[in-house]
């Protein structure tokens, strides 16, 4: 199985923001940051 998304980041590590995605369509542009990932 063979599983596809991309992600886009923009800004400092800490203060910046990013978008993912993924072809299933299960996340669509979900905005993410230093803090939802790693606090």
């Amino acid at each position: 199985m063979k599983r596809t998304a991309s992600a886009i980041w923009k800004g400092s590590l800490k203060d910046g923001k990013g978008l993912i995605s993924t072809k299933s369509g299960v996340l669509s542009n979900t905005q993410y940051s230093f803090s939802t990932r790693f606090e």
